[in-house]
């Protein structure tokens, strides 16, 4: 045995005592460090404390070390018994199989938790409290103990080892740990004091209890609890068992556990039970209620008395003693039934087999007279004969007669026969010896008669009615006068002829004593002046009135407003000559054209300057007109500004057509398409449109529109075609002419997706790689949807990352009107453009104006960005949009200058960006212009720009910078959402994997064989001409601006002619000019030899 286990209870004290002692000590020191001191004092007391707290370690450490001494001998003997009902025999054990106790209030501070608290204490500022906190908390950790291993086993200790396992229970229970014996539940505190508080409750375990307190009391009403225990029967002496006033309940949850009574069970009340198995014997005093459907036997000798129905598949025995039966529906038997008294049958007799009469029958008459209806599957009487029909006799008897016969397919009669009703017969009736036939009713022949012999007279009082006369080929040959006092129609409804009202109709033609009418609309009159009307034709014209249908040029509408408000699909409107003033904008419907006389002979304005005149969608056209008198920002022709046009669907998609036409206006737009303004065909085409628009535009393209303009001539205009915002036009054989600017192009469209760089470009290559483009589907969460307007907020179930402009498609999507439930949507094409993203997981889209209200059904829809790849007409750029110098506009031409003054530019801040370079050229020892030489890249800024020497002063320029977009040539598929793109310029710097690609839409335009004359001079036609001082601006023809993109070959009034801003060909001087030479066509040549070296 080890020295350190305690001898008596010295040692028990001793423990006891140091827990007490060191608690105190714990408490003592708190208080000095935080009890009734204010914050300022800690704070200017901390260097004395650290001392005092340095002080106290070693004589801490030293009792500390006891205290431990004396834990371990504490905890040897109370774990050192053998195990057993519980008792552990290691503080392991005892760890390992039971949840920890608390933890007591005395903390054992380790020296390093000291050390901790003064080093936390030396850190303490004074705005921080919390740190002191933190250096309590350290002082209060506490010491684990160490796991001790020895048994203490000696027999003196035996008592107070007794005397403890109670001290454990009790401290146990109180403690919420450890094992907890029954016999010692009266020392729970109330229970030994207040006994009877827990009298007739149940000690049950419930899981659902405080917490720690799994053995509650509670009061039950189980069996055999809460109840007054008494004997209810026979001398309390005599009685064994159970006796209870409350319910006893006897159960098990063990299979076919039985409940044995040995001897016998005696029940004074009612005895209850679903089924009764086995004999059942003895008398039953009471009543047995319920079926007893499995019982093979009820055996009684006395009566069996029952006021209901016995039934049994079977009575045994002779039934002597069956009496007292009543007449019931059936009476069965399987033997001979003998009946010794009359029996009435007041009902059918029903012989299923047949009557076998086997005896001598008598009086079988009077029987038979009684019976009011025999039924019976065969009936033989011998006396009546084959093949005859019987009938009754007249005394009733059952008799046949030769003269009746039927051998199941013909009746024969021999002798006369009457018939007072109709006679139909299916088949053929033949008469050979009749001569005449006499009716007094009709003669129906249904398949014609045939007369051999002809006919002489017919002869009728009332009139024969309809008679048909013949079919197919068959003629009726009239030979003499015919007279038809009605309508004769000839053919089946082909010819009619109205002698009454003198018309012949024929088809579709009807001829009249004044006119001949064809079809529904054309007519000819009785002077025969020519046909006034064409189908699905409309007519407009000065004379007429909106009041009539405008199917003739006589019943013309006076408006085009008018004609467009009744005209449907396919119809054409003519208008005749004159100047209409409408109500504008005509709403023009779809797949209508209005045409009219000619150009220079019909006019229309608007009666609201500030309106569009007319507003146009899919399959419309104008033609022969001349637009005039709109004002900014009206349009002559343009996409209904208060809807979106519905340009989808009907097969081959057209947009609208303008052709040969005239704008004449100032300050207003010839033609504007607006891409917000239509979905999914956003274009319009131009053929033959003079833009006569002093001040204003001649075709604008926005929003993503396109145009195809051949033929256009611009006059005066302030910009004769624009394009921003990605719209595009398409430009072939057309004209600028005077006004202040050619063709413009300006920025991008919003923003179609992004991608990741997948691989590195390097400078001066045109090919990368691109992933992240997209198609997964995002889950459509709700769809509102506005009828009236047309716009509809989708959001979804997870964050999109959409932006304005995008488009997107939509499937499957479940909505339900008053005509029923529907998949939108439900025709092509599916595209949507966003219009607006209120949050990360909504946008709005226009999908059309409708009559009826739409609700959204839950669970349905996808929505995925519309991506099939990147395109020739889109730009990118990587990470940072750079510019470079692409105009420099001389703001003060200077003086005095006698040389070429050198420009510097500003240097760029791109980390491969290269200076943009020019020259000047002088005129009159000033400045006229800088012409770019090398634009420049990754400038993030317009530069500044320079002008120094060349012997003059004065002269100042600012440069512009345009954005360095990269023009997407062609790409691969997507596959997996990588695609590979080709540039159309090469890169300027080092694009690195990870980077971000931007794709936008650009503002475009492509000019073949466009011819500009005298642009920049103004946009008053009898002020720039050349004889009234207009001045040419050769920069004003083409203008770029923000990544906007003009391609185009050109000739100027000149005769010189350009491709592009980087060659132009001087035909004066022959030579050839741009940014990366200049070189006479004549310094270096053969006669039929060019070289450009």
């Amino acid at each position: 045995m080890t020295d350190n286990k305690p001898k008596n209870n010295d040692s028990l004290d001793s423990f006891f005592s140091s827990i007490g002692s060191e608690k105190k000590k714990i408490k003592e020191e708190k208080k000095e460090l935080i009890g009734d001191i204010s914050l300022d004092d800690v704070f200017s007391s901390i260097n004395e404390e650290t001392k005092k707290l340095k002080a106290k370690k070693k004589k801490q450490k030293e009792e500390r070390e006891k205290l431990i001494k004396d834990a371990k001998a504490f905890e040897n003997f109370l774990f050192s018994d053998t195990k057993k009902s519980g008792i552990f025999t290691s503080a392991k054990d005892a760890i390992s199989a039971t949840p920890p106790p608390p933890k007591p209030e005395v903390d054992l501070v380790e020296e390093e938790s000291i050390d901790q608290a003064v080093e936390a204490l030396e850190k303490v500022n004074k705005e921080d409290e919390g740190t002191i906190d933190h250096a309590i908390q350290i002082l209060d950790k506490l010491n684990e103990k160490n796991e001790l291993t020895e048994e203490t086993s000696t027999p003196e200790l035996s008592k107070i080892r007794k005397e403890l396992d109670v001290l454990k229970q009790i401290v146990n229970t109180q403690g919420g740990g450890g094992e907890t014996r029954l016999q010692y539940l009266d020392d729970i505190v109330g229970i030994a004091t207040n006994l009877s508080e827990y009298d007739g409750k149940v000690l049950t375990i419930e899981t659902s209890g405080p917490t720690g307190q799994p053995f509650i009391f509670k009061a039950s009403a189980a069996a055999g609890a809460g109840g007054t225990w008494a004997v209810d029967s026979e001398p309390a002496s005599e009685a064994t068992g159970i006796h209870t006033t409350k319910n006893v309940g006897i159960g098990t949850t063990i299979a076919n556990a039985t409940l044995w009574v040995e001897g016998d069970a005696r029940v004074t009340g009612i005895l209850t039970a679903p089924t009764f198995v086995g004999n059942l014997t003895g008398d039953v005093t009471g009543d047995v209620t319920g079926n007893a459907d499995t019982a093979t036997t009820l055996e009684s000798d006395s009566s069996v008395n029952t006021s209901g129905i016995i039934t049994a598949s079977a009575f045994f025995g002779d039934g002597e003693g069956l009496t007292g039966v009543a007449s019931t529906d059936y009476i069965i038997t399987g033997t001979a039934a003998t009946f010794n008294n009359t029996v009435n049958f007041n009902a059918p007799i029903l012989v299923n087999n047949g009557v076998n009469l086997t005896g001598v029958v008598t009086g079988l008459n009077a029987g038979l007279s009684t019976i009011s209806s025999l039924i019976a599957t065969t009936a033989k009487v011998s006396d009546l004969n084959s093949g005859r029909v019987v009938l009754a006799g007249t005394s009733g008897e059952l008799e046949d007669s030769g003269n009746l016969t039927f051998d199941g397919s013909t009746l024969t009669v021999t002798g006369d026969g009457s018939f007072s009703g109709d006679v139909s017969v299916a088949g053929t009736i033949t008469y050979e010896d009749v001569t005449n036939v006499d009716s007094v009713g009709l003669i129906t022949a249904r398949n014609g008669i045939n007369v051999t012999g002809g006919v002489s007279t017919i002869t009728t009082g009332t009139g024969l009615g309809t008679v048909h006369i013949g079919t197919g080929n068959t003629t009726v040959i009239i030979d003499g006068d015919a007279r038809v006092l009605g309508i004769l129609t000839v053919g089946r409804g082909s010819v009619t002829i109205d002698g009454s009202n003198n018309t012949i109709t024929s088809g579709i033609v009807t001829i009249t004593n004044s006119e001949i009418i064809l079809g529904e609309n054309v007519s000819i009159n009785a002077s025969a002046t020519g046909i006034n009307s064409a189908p699905n034709v409309l007519y407009v014209a000065k004379d007429g009135s909106d009041t009539s249908n405008g199917t003739s040029i006589d019943n013309a509408f006076l408006t085009i407003a008018g004609a467009c408000g009744v005209a449907t699909d396919g119809t054409t409107i003519k208008v005749l000559s004159g100047t209409y003033a409408e109500t504008n904008p005509i709403e023009v419907p779809a797949n209508v054209s209005i045409v009219g006389d000619d150009q220079r002979s019909v006019y229309v304005s608007g009666s609201t300057a500030h309106k569009d005149i007319f507003s146009v969608r899919k399959g419309v056209k104008l033609a022969n007109m001349t637009f005039q008198n709109h004002i900014a920002p009206a349009a002559a022709v343009g996409f209904p500004t208060h809807t979106v046009a519905e340009n989808v669907g009907g097969g081959a998609w057209k947009g609208p057509y303008v052709q040969n036409c005239t704008s004449k206006t100032t300050t207003g737009t010839g033609i504007r398409v607006d891409g917000a303004q239509a979905r999914s065909l956003k274009a319009m085409n131009v053929d033959a449109f003079t833009q006569y628009n002093e001040g204003g535009v001649g075709v604008a393209i926005t929003n993503n529109g396109f145009a195809q303009l051949v033929s256009l001539f611009t006059i005066c205009c302030d910009e004769a075609v624009t394009c921003d915002k990605g719209g595009q036009a398409d430009i072939a054989n057309s004209n600028c002419s005077f006004g202040t600017y050619g063709l413009v192009s300006r920025g991008v469209g919003n923003m179609e997706y992004s991608g990741i760089v997948t691989s590195t470009g390097t400078v001066d290559t045109t090919e990368i790689s691109i992933s992240g483009l997209s198609t997964t589907p995002y889950t459509i969460s709700n769809f509102v949807y506005d009828n009236n307007t047309g716009v509809a907020t989708v959001t979804t179930s997870a964050a999109h990352g959409f932006n304005v402009g995008m488009g997107v498609s939509i499937s499957d999507m479940t909505l339900t009107c008053s005509y029923g439930t529907k998949v939108y949507p439900y025709q092509k094409p599916y595209v949507f453009e966003i219009d607006a993203v209120p949050s990360t997981t909504t946008f709005a889209i226009n999908v059309g104006v409708s009559t009826l209200a739409h609700t959204y059904d839950d669970g349905g829809g996808k929505v995925v960005l519309d991506i099939d790849r990147p395109y020739d007409g889109q730009v990118a750029y990587f990470d940072t949009l750079y510019y470079e110098v692409n105009r420099i506009t001389v703001t003060d031409a200077g003086g005095s200058y006698t040389s070429t003054p050198t420009v510097t530019i500003g240097a760029p801040t791109g980390p491969n960006g290269e200076r943009a370079t020019a020259y000047a050229t002088i005129e009159d020892q000033k400045i006229k212009s800088i012409t770019i030489i090398n634009g420049g890249s990754q400038y993030t800024s317009a530069p500044s720009v320079t002008i120094s020497g060349g012997g003059g002063s004065g002269g100042t320029a600012t440069a512009s910078a345009y954005p360095l977009y990269y023009t997407i040539n062609s790409s691969t598929p997507i596959v997996s959402g990588i695609s590979t793109l080709t540039l159309g310029n090469k890169l300027l710097s080092t694009v690195g994997v990870g980077s971000t690609a931007y794709f936008y839409p650009a503002s475009r335009i492509i000019a073949s064989s466009h011819t500009f004359e005298y642009v920049g001079s103004g946009n008053t036609i009898t002020m720039a001409t050349p004889k009234r001082g207009g001045v040419t601006v050769q920069a004003n023809e083409v203008i770029t601006e923000d990544g906007g993109k003009v391609l185009y070959t050109s000739t100027d009034q000149a005769g010189n002619f350009r491709i592009g801003d980087n060659l132009q060909i001087n035909q004066t001087t022959g030579t050839i000019s741009g940014r990366a030479f200049s070189k006479s066509l004549f310094s270096e040549m053969t006669p039929f030899i060019l070289a450009l070296s």
